[in-house]
């Protein structure tokens, strides 16, 4: 029936997390929630959905659109939103908003623990993400052999702190090899 049932396992966690419910308080939304089909927590919800289940890029939302497994994850009956609504709430955002996500990570968890830890280990992490295009903010990295994003995450034990992904400026024309600004 589906091959992405593991989004209902996904949703029940969010929901006790409470990570969606926390994004409204924080993404600019300049809309008038009475002309609104989807609300942000909707929005981000799907949208969370549809990158755990490996569909990262906005444009594959054109087919997920009417998905039933992701549209009851995203605890929605109707179609979900299309990529071109995604895509603007997306562009309406800012560094500002970035910040207070990742307090909202932070938050979260502060809250996890009852009592405060004695002793903290961070790990950071650089991944490579592949890209296929002329996306902003690649670089071509040599290790990989590739053009990339190369996002940093922060955990501490299995939580998440902080994800960045961090600027590297554009490559020159015809250019090979590592010499993006990054490293």
């Amino acid at each position: 029936m589906t091959s992405n049932a593991g989004s209902l396992l996904l949703r029940e966690c969010d929901q006790r997390l409470g990570l969606s419910r926390s994004v409204p308080e924080i993404v600019n939304d300049p809309h008038r929630p009475a002309c609104v089909e989807h609300g942000t927590e909707q929005l981000v919800r799907q949208r969370l959905l549809a990158i755990a289940a490996s569909y990262e890029g906005l444009n594959d939302h054109d087919q997920l659109h009417f998905d039933t497994v992701l549209r009851v994850g995203s605890q929605r009956l109707g179609p979900l939103a299309s990529t071109t609504t995604l895509c603007r709430s997306e562009q309406q955002q800012d560094r500002s908003i970035a910040t207070g996500l990742h307090k909202a990570l932070f938050d979260q968890f502060v809250t996890h623990h009852k009592k405060p830890l004695k002793r903290l280990v961070l790990d950071f992490d650089a991944t490579d993400i592949p890209v296929y295009g002329e996306q902003g903010q690649r670089f071509f990295h040599g290790y990989y052999d590739s053009y990339c994003f190369m996002p940093l995450y922060v955990f501490c034990g299995r939580h998440l702190l902080v994800s960045y992904l961090r600027h590297c400026g554009r490559m020159p024309p015809n250019t090979v090899g590592p010499s993006s600004p990054c490293w």
